[in-house]
């Protein structure tokens, strides 16, 4: 089976993308109201950081971090050398998120093959295995939800997986998230159990999400160095995972042999996570 991902984005104004991107959320109330999704992970930002104490410090660790892998990363087009005070001194978007935090739009695609191990080509080739692949959906409206420091999907589409696979979360060596904002890897790090709910922003200003960490996070740069071809995200995810497990990526994480991917839509109204996992 052939799995292709694409989309093209760059062409269009930022009017055009916002009016396209909002399509994903319920417009019939979210967005008749004026919400945007950098406005909805900016409520997200505030109530985390007034649940768990997250400062702005700590959501630009992840910032810094992720432009840093996507350096290392020649699919990523928007790696950089980042410091705290142009993290900081970014342009405002949806107070209190900044420039930085926000993933930019890209043109990409991506593909794979799954096919039966017994019809590789390459026998010899490291076979990556499909552990668990779940998709779950979530609440379409704002108002619905529970808590802005959590998304249902992500939290179910992960205990699932974990069941599926067999794994537990220490297990993981790397992940792929939907770092669509810098407070999203924080948010979307907790509910997958890889990080204690909580802590996510301060494992990123601590080092525990980087490359010598307890989880590497988006090692490729993430959302936040390779943009956000929105058609092509999933797929491409997976492609970055695999070349880490085959041990083939430009920023490769040491000894990994299981990764996951994680990816989530509209208002958190839709999630995919996949376990992938390296065999002798």
């Amino acid at each position: 089976m052939l799995v292709v991902g694409v989309e093209t984005m760059t062409h269009a104004s930022t009017t055009e993308m916002t009016t396209a991107l909002n399509c994903a959320m319920d417009n019939e109330y979210d967005g008749m109201s004026g919400l945007t999704f950098p406005g909805l992970f900016g409520l997200a930002w505030r109530a985390h950081a007034q649940q768990y104490g997250t400062t702005r410090e700590d959501i630009a660790a992840v910032v810094i971090k992720n432009k840093a892998h996507g350096l290392k990363n020649p699919l990523a087009q928007m790696g950089a050398d980042l410091s705290l005070e142009q993290v900081c001194a970014s342009a405002m978007i949806a107070d209190p998120l900044q420039l930085f935090d926000c993933c930019p739009p890209s043109d990409g695609a991506a593909a794979v093959v799954v096919c039966a191990k017994e019809l590789l080509a390459q026998p010899n080739q490291p076979r990556i295995r499909v552990m668990a692949s779940v998709q779950t959906s979530g609440s379409a409206r704002i108002a619905q939800h529970p808590d802005l420091c959590s998304f249902d999907a992500t939290v179910s589409a992960a205990q699932q997986a974990y069941k599926q696979s067999g794994v537990l979360a220490a297990d993981i060596d790397l992940v792929e998230l939907h770092d669509c904002f810098s407070i999203a890897e924080i948010i979307d790090s907790e509910d997958l159990g890889l990080v204690p709910r909580g802590e996510g922003g301060r494992w990123a200003s601590q080092g525990r999400t980087g490359m010598q960490g307890d989880i590497v996070i988006n090692p490729s740069g993430g959302l936040l160095a390779k943009g956000h071809p929105v058609g092509a995200t999933g797929v491409g995810q997976i492609v970055e995972v695999v070349l880490q497990l085959r041990a083939e990526h430009a920023n490769q994480v040491a000894g990994a042999t299981i990764g996951m991917t994680h990816n989530l839509g509209g208002t958190g109204v839709a999630c995919t996570v996949h376990i992938l996992g390296r065999e002798a």
